[in-house]
């Protein structure tokens, strides 16, 4: 069964310890979105790819998703660092939508 496309315009993955409890069902999603950026990029539909981020609660054991192609990778112990790792990321979308319209 094909998987559905994911409509939003960038990912993000929060990895912790409940994350790790239904590793499984994220797997299959970050692949799935893995997948669209792949075909976008063989097609050359630059506009299509979909930004991927991951943030990691430190101490997490994450490996089996390290190897997905992350656009930026941020780790916290803090809900403060949390934060500021999500506003880098609305950043970093936002300088991505720009350049790519």
């Amino acid at each position: 069964m094909e998987q559905e496309a994911i409509k939003s315009s960038f990912f993000v993955a929060v990895i912790t310890d409940e994350f790790l409890a239904k590793r499984e069902k994220y797997l299959l999603i970050i692949k799935t979105m893995a997948q669209e950026n792949e075909r976008a990029t063989f097609e050359d539909r630059t506009r299509d790819l979909k930004p991927m981020y991951v943030i990691v609660k430190r101490g997490v054991k994450w490996r089996a998703f390290q190897d997905f192609h992350w656009r930026q990778i941020y780790f916290y112990t803090t809900d403060k660092e949390f934060d500021a790792a999500f506003d880098k990321v609305k950043q970093d979308v936002k300088n991505w939508k720009r350049i790519q319209s």
